[in-house]
């Protein structure tokens, strides 16, 4: 048995490995924008992201500053605003101004990518970078110390309802890869066809922050496409043996309520440490882990700790 700490602690740890999720506004209702926005904040989305195209960098035109302004108002998740747009840095005071919280802009269309990044951290906002399906991951390493998150396109940019390139993860594990070796925390975030079922393939890839549209705003049930995205991480870690599929739902409650207190005590009062942490994970996980430095890159929420 790779477990000990009782079915709380188990519940616990599956909920640590979440997948995050950032439902993209360009697959909703612009008639009923406000509404949609409210919904998917309801439904339990981690991010908000907003596709910015100018017609030019892609095939598209989508909306500005104006409309991500008029929207900030009926949420307090943060904006994750992606600009596929020509020389991006003549923008950023536009959305910072309009309440973004993370700008991402293509290393394809930004000449001078170090000090753009750097002008969007000293207004105090998160900076990250983009690459199309044909740019190598290679392309970001040396902005990784800079980035909050690499975002790897896994369809071509400009329009939704694509089907996944699966080749494109593997830029996800190299990225990540390259990320530990220098010791940096940085999100890998994926967008283009991600849904149920290949949100798996992406959880195994190592990736952190998923962007999905037509998949959370088209479905029956917002809140619940939320969670099963949000879930495919440890569901992928179920598959390989690192986590009970009898351990039962996750543990939910915000942080002082009964289940953050059942978990904490589970873990004899110590706070949930790495260590801890690799004493939980079966060695069966911890051996892949080894072998493809992708494969555990899930993010681990501390919500409770």
């Amino acid at each position: 048995m790779p477990f000990s700490g009782g079915t709380v602690g188990r519940r616990f740890l599956r909920r640590l490995f979440v997948m995050k999720v950032s439902p993209s506004v360009l697959a909703c209702d612009f008639a009923h924008m406000a509404d949609e926005i409210q919904k998917v904040t309801q439904g339990g989305a981690d991010y908000i992201h907003l596709d910015v195209m100018d017609g030019n960098f892609v095939p598209n035109i989508s909306f500005g500053p104006a409309v991500i302004k008029a929207i900030r108002p009926y949420t307090d998740v943060p904006f994750d605003v992606h600009l596929m747009v020509e020389r991006p840095s003549r923008y950023f005071q536009d959305y910072l101004d309009a309440g973004a919280d993370n700008i991402t802009f293509h290393l394809e269309a930004e000449p001078y990518i170090a000090p753009a990044l750097d002008q969007i951290r000293k207004a105090g906002c998160s900076a990250s970078l983009s690459i199309k399906p044909g740019t190598e991951a290679e392309a970001v390493f040396p902005y990784l110390d800079k980035l909050y998150m690499v975002l790897v396109m896994t369809v071509e940019p400009g329009f939704g309802g694509q089907k996944l390139i699966p080749e494109c993860l593997e830029k996800v594990k190299k990225i990540r890869a390259e990320a530990r070796r220098g010791g940096l925390k940085v999100l890998v975030e994926v967008d283009g066809g991600i849904n149920s079922e290949t949100a798996h393939e992406a959880a195994a890839a190592g990736v952190d922050v998923c962007v999905a549209g037509t998949g959370v705003f088209r479905a029956p049930d917002v809140a619940a496409a939320i969670k099963e995205l949000q879930n495919a991480c440890s569901a992928a870690l179920e598959g390989a043996g690192a986590l009970p599929s009898d351990a039962g739902k996750p543990v939910s409650g915000l942080p002082g309520s009964r289940a953050d207190k059942a978990a904490r005590e589970s873990f004899g009062g110590l706070g949930f440490g790495l260590g801890a942490l690799e004493k939980l994970l079966s060695g069966a996980v911890r051996k892949r882990a080894r072998e493809d430095p992708g494969f555990f890159g899930c993010s681990l929420r501390f919500a409770l700790v």
